[in-house]
């Protein structure tokens, strides 16, 4: 039985003496410095496969030797002869003690495990740091064939566009100022003042309601006040919108300083449109949302934009 062991030993000790030298005789360097960042990483690719191959084989032979050792030390003590045993264990010693023994093997296998595994994780380390490289190169010569978006094109100046309150142009006014003046990083109070100086007509008065500040900009107030001017805009006629008095003001806006202005001469206001009671339309917290609203001046059968029955019954005649 010893004897087959004893032939296992020698064939898994000489295949991992012969790695071990290839391993001594590995030569580890550097890459050239002139080589390119793609050739410095083929490199190191083909090194880490070197290393990588060496370190799987070592570790079959170490673990294959173990084994067998473990294998034949169970052997020994399961012999029942003393002599026979005493005979077993001096071929065991002889086997596996000394400098050209087993134990020794095993030794320096595992040391050479180590010193493969530092390498492969210095060769990961470099593939990681050009890899880096390789992408800062890459995006780099991608920027030389990018257009710039910054390049300054001496194109025509542009007079900003206006708007005097009529629905149908609302829609091409804001797209036009949004771009020129809404979307670009500029200060709040400028574009109050570019959008103050846009306006004219019913939409200047509108907002002339508020005070030029930042804070007024920033909660789009403005833009709202502006949208609801476009109220009921797909289904009025162009011959209709003359018939109502262009003087008024939609009760669906948020402006208090406006109402009637033009018309009324007594101090005393009249009562909220939506639910007769004392305070201004845009202040009723019984119809809030617009929706409700204009369910309400529905039911009320009055118009939507000056308030007026009178108006509402005019404009019906007309459809």
């Amino acid at each position: 039985m010893s004897s087959h062991i004893i032939a296992s030993f020698q064939l898994a000790k000489e295949r991992l003496v012969s790695l071990l030298k290839e391993v001594n005789q590995l030569e580890i360097r550097s890459p050239d410095p002139s080589m390119t960042i793609e050739e410095k990483e083929d490199f190191y690719v083909i090194r880490k496969r070197v290393l990588e191959d060496k370190l799987r084989r070592i570790q079959l032979c170490v673990t294959t030797l173990e084994s067998i050792n473990d294998k034949w030390f169970t052997y020994t003590q399961q012999i029942v002869t003393m002599k026979r045993r005493e005979e077993e264990e001096e071929k065991y010693k002889t086997v596996t003690e000394g400098d050209q023994g087993i134990f020794q093997l095993l030794h320096e296998g595992k040391e050479a495990v180590i010193t493969l595994t530092m390498h492969k994780d210095e060769v990961d380390q470099n593939l990681k740091q050009l890899s880096k490289e390789l992408t800062n190169k890459q995006t780099k010569e991608e920027a030389k064939f990018t257009p710039s978006s910054n390049i300054n094109v001496n194109l025509p100046h542009l007079s900003l566009p206006t708007f005097d309150g009529d629905p149908r142009q609302w829609r091409q006014f804001w797209s036009s100022f949004n771009a020129a003046v809404h979307t670009p990083a500029i200060p709040e109070i400028q574009k109050l003042n570019y959008l103050y100086s846009c306006l004219k007509g019913k939409a200047l008065q509108a907002i002339s309601g508020y005070d030029i500040t930042p804070e007024n900009y920033e909660i789009r107030n403005c833009q709202h006040s502006l949208t609801q001017l476009n109220i009921k805009s797909t289904t009025t006629k162009p011959e209709q919108k003359q018939r109502y008095n262009p003087g008024g003001t939609s009760a669906l806006s948020t402006i208090k300083d406006n109402q009637n202005t033009s018309k009324t001469t007594t101090t005393k206001r009249r009562p909220c449109v939506f639910c007769n009671q004392d305070h201004w339309d845009s202040d009723c917290v019984n119809y809030t949302i617009l929706n409700a609203r204009l369910s309400r001046l529905k039911v009320l059968k009055k118009c939507t934009i000056c308030l007026c029955q009178k108006t509402m019954f005019l404009l019906q005649k007309l459809t």
